[in-house]
């Protein structure tokens, strides 16, 4: 049996057992709102990681078999499923979320934590194209220029300077000449 169909039984068994529970135990016992207003949540939950999985199991096989009909390889199938996977499942994530709290409170403070990771996650990037402006600015060097960098103790010519990377063509080190070595 595979994960999928495993999965898709204990939700559907939890489902069932929640809805017995519900009509055979909440029927004989006083009925209070907070008990079937929780219990309308877990059964909403349950339904939608059943229908989440569903989905995802139905539009996986038809991307796959479209991605391959347009000459895909096994790894781009791969990896765009990787992907379509977590976008379902965070989209199940968010509405079972939404069940069970305000999604303004959880809008808030994704907003306060997740700008303060989104930034330290960027700053490479974003001091990269810094970089990048203050070198075609300044204009140190420019393609073709050779530089010599001691520190990492590399000498070269400057083929590209781009605004996320610099390709520096190596020249010497190991080779002992000052001709092109073809380490990027």
């Amino acid at each position: 049996m595979s994960k999928t169909k495993a999965v898709l039984l204990a939700v559907g068994g939890l489902a069932i057992v929640l809805a017995a529970i519900y009509f055979l135990g909440f029927r004989a016992l006083p009925v209070d709102t907070v008990g079937v207003e929780w219990f309308w949540k877990i059964a909403g939950s349950a339904i939608t990681v059943l229908v989440a999985l569903v989905f995802y199991e139905l539009s996986s096989r038809a991307i796959s078999a479209a991605m391959r009909r347009a000459r895909g390889t096994e790894g781009e199938v791969k990896m765009f499923l990787g992907l379509w996977r977590l976008i379902v499942a965070f989209v199940a994530v968010l509405v079972i979320i939404g069940g069970f709290f305000e999604l303004g409170i959880l809008a808030a403070a994704f907003g306060a934590f997740g700008g303060m990771f989104l930034g330290w996650a960027l700053q490479p990037l974003v001091s990269g194209f810094a970089a990048w402006l203050l070198v075609t600015l300044k204009r140190p060097f420019r393609a073709g220029d050779r530089v010599q960098l001691p520190a990492q103790g590399l000498v070269g010519d400057v083929s590209e300077v781009g605004p996320m990377h610099t390709v520096l063509n190596q020249v010497g080190g190991a080779v002992g000449i000052w001709q092109r070595t073809g380490i990027g």
